[in-house]
């Protein structure tokens, strides 16, 4: 498995790219960010061509188990989930 990339890592490699302050490009990330967030927290789908869409999806309610006690049934209830689906090209570059 290779090494995890921090946010950090992301803008000092966008920086070295750009010629761009290392400032400068962690506020567009950030402000990426912020906007992706809201637009899904309305409920919206985004749709980035070449990379991938971030979508919500409604998960339904249903019944779960403790494996300390499964006899026991937990009632979980609906919740929505951020979800991100990769686009074909995205898919194609990391089976190389």
């Amino acid at each position: 498995m290779k090494n995890t990339i921090t946010k950090e890592n992301l803008i000092t490699k966008v920086s070295e790219k750009t010629n761009q302050p290392k400032d400068v490009v962690r506020a567009v990330i950030q402000q990426t960010f912020d906007s992706i967030c809201e637009y899904l927290e309305e409920g919206n789908r985004l749709e980035l061509r070449r990379f991938g869409v971030f979508s919500v999806k409604e998960r339904r309610p249903r019944v779960g188990r403790n494996p300390n006690s499964p006899q026991k049934a937990i009632q979980i209830p609906a919740s929505k989930v951020a979800v991100f689906k990769a686009s074909v090209i995205l898919k194609k570059q990391v089976k190389k």
